[in-house]
């Protein structure tokens, strides 16, 4: 009897110890913060870019298959206020020669148009020539605000600024270098 005495005791403290370490307390404080991490050093800004204008684009079209009569190139660039009232300037050359013709391309020989922008659309140049060649092109588009800060409002005074900066239309790289355009 003493033992089953002693048994029924010793259960009882286990369960009621396993009761009591069962259960959880309430949260205690929170602990104080830690230091902070030192600041990384600042990396250096880069060097600016060369400035261009976005009123004027160079459009680079290579190995063209141009042909006898009207072609039409697709120019997405060309857009409603260039087609409205900017201007548009053409230049071509054979694949792989180093300088670039303005359009209209006269015969040396017997002063005729060979090669001429016949219209322009939105969108879309129009080629009239009289031979099948493939040519390279590149075309200067100049929206009505340009570079020099002014609102022109017609093509002639877009001529008319670049005659007084005494810019050569006929010059692909000369008009590229006056607006800051990358000419390649």
């Amino acid at each position: 009897m003493k033992t089953m005495k002693f048994l029924t005791y010793a259960i009882f403290v286990l369960f009621l110890g396993l009761a009591i370490s069962s259960c959880e307390g309430p949260e205690g404080p929170a602990g104080s913060a830690g230091i902070n991490g030192t600041n990384g050093t600042n990396g250096t800004d880069g060097t600016d870019g060369t400035d261009g204008n976005a009123n004027v684009t160079s459009v680079i079209m290579l190995g063209e298959s141009i042909s006898i009569g009207y072609n039409n190139l697709a120019v997405s660039e060309l857009t409603q206020d260039i087609y409205d009232n900017g201007v548009v300037l053409g230049y071509t050359t054979v694949p792989g020669n180093s300088f670039w013709e303005n359009l209209p391309v006269i015969s040396p020989s017997d002063q005729t148009v060979m090669l001429e922008i016949d219209r322009i659309s939105l969108g879309t140049i129009t080629l009239l020539s009289t031979f099948d060649q493939i040519l390279d092109f590149r075309f200067v588009l100049i929206a009505s605000n340009t570079s020099s800060g002014r609102t022109t409002n017609s093509q002639q005074a877009i001529y008319n600024e670049l005659a007084t900066a005494n810019i050569d239309v006929n010059d692909y790289y000369a008009v590229c270098a006056y607006y800051g355009v990358n000419p390649e």
